[in-house]
């Protein structure tokens, strides 16, 4: 995938406004942009007189965003998915992380997603990424956050004043 500086990568949050919005752009213009989708947390409820937790399992948080990425999405050429909201969730019921039930229910509905890691990304997701590159040949994703640039920076002015 290559593209010049007049292409245009919107970072969505995922959350059900900008999935509207995207289902209603016109078709002609999803080829001069690639969406970076951030897969929501899991909602909250806020039952009275009781603890504050989640809305729903992660189980069905992964089918749920599966199912309005699929409907938001099945016109885009391709699009960047970074699962950094939900890397650190429990396994699913059936033993699988929830990010690669989530790239393998978007394989099933053939989106052409693209997987986005980050430098300080846990280890079991950091293998998820990996699998999808080797199983998808798409490539990958680098996110990089000012900190990580910042690190970068420190380095090399220590090497170059030595």
């Amino acid at each position: 995938m290559g593209f010049d500086h007049s292409h245009y990568v919107p970072i969505l949050k995922g959350k059900q406004g900008e999935l509207n919005a995207l289902i209603n752009t016109n078709p002609k213009h999803l080829k001069k942009f690639t969406p970076f989708m951030e897969v929501p947390r899991i909602p909250l409820e806020y039952p009275e007189d009781k603890k504050v937790g989640p809305a729903k399992s992660i189980d069905q948080h992964v089918i749920d965003v599966g199912k309005s990425f699929a409907k938001a999405l099945k016109d885009v050429p391709s699009f960047f998915l970074d699962g950094y909201y939900i890397e650190l969730e429990d396994e699913l019921q059936d033993g699988s992380s929830p990010i690669d039930a989530l790239f393998g229910a978007l394989r099933t509905t053939k989106l052409p997603f693209i997987p986005v890691v980050g430098l300080d990304r846990v280890e079991d997701y950091i293998d998820s990424v990996k699998g999808a590159v080797q199983k998808d040949k798409r490539g990958c994703c680098l996110r990089l956050w000012e900190p990580d640039l910042e690190q970068f920076q420190d380095s090399y002015t220590q090497g170059v004043v030595s």
